[in-house]
């Protein structure tokens, strides 16, 4: 009978050995470097005081600059969570013409981010008698075919422009456009020249 009793108190000591473990091991983790409730969130993001839209659940943050920012060596302003960190270089010039990717790391969890920075277009729209041209940032060119029976000696622009931008010829100016004709577009005192071609379908 003693036998018993001894191997019975044996058994319920391990057990409430392994229950004082666990319980030490669990108030450890919430008091030391397992906590859970950090999180590695980024809360602003801005370039040049734009600040961008970020959706936390998909980690993409989109930056839209005024026409004429450069963005081949902008410092970010980046705002994260308490006590998290990330391998950006926020003190440092970086290039975003590309899509940027970046990790926030707080305690045990982490959120990986992916910027996307555009620059916007000085000429939003160009239509002519209600249809619209197609425009080129990068070949500085403006297209648009009309109908056959057009008269392109009298043509008038309606010219829509991002903020803080002008352009010459002015929006509905009467405009011969028998020969393409060159737009200067002006913004912060710099002025950068497109062409506009205007034609009717070839017979």
């Amino acid at each position: 009978m003693k036998k018993l009793i001894d191997k019975t108190w044996a058994k319920v000591s391990i057990l409430l050995a392994l229950i004082v473990m666990i319980s030490a091991c669990t108030d450890s983790f919430e008091k030391g470097g397992f906590d859970v409730n950090s999180s590695p969130n980024t809360n602003l993001f801005s370039i040049n005081g734009v600040t961008g839209t970020i959706d936390q659940k998909t980690g993409i943050i989109n930056v839209t600059m005024p026409y004429g920012s450069d963005i081949t060596a902008a410092i970010p302003q980046v705002t994260l969570e308490e006590g998290a960190t990330s391998n950006l270089a926020i003190n440092t010039a970086i290039n975003f013409t590309n899509p940027l990717k970046y990790r926030g790391v707080n305690g045990n969890l982490f959120k990986d981010y992916t910027v996307n920075v555009v620059v916007l277009s000085p000429i939003t729209s160009f239509t002519i008698n209600g249809l619209a041209a197609v425009i080129n940032d990068a070949n500085k060119t403006i297209s648009l075919t009309l109908p056959d029976d057009t008269n392109l000696t009298a043509l008038k622009p309606v010219i829509v422009l991002t903020q803080g931008v002008t352009i010459a010829p002015a929006s509905g100016a009467t405009i011969d456009f028998t020969n393409p004709v060159t737009f200067v577009v002006t913004s912060g005192g710099k002025n950068v020249n497109y062409k506009a071609t205007v034609a009717v379908p070839v017979k």
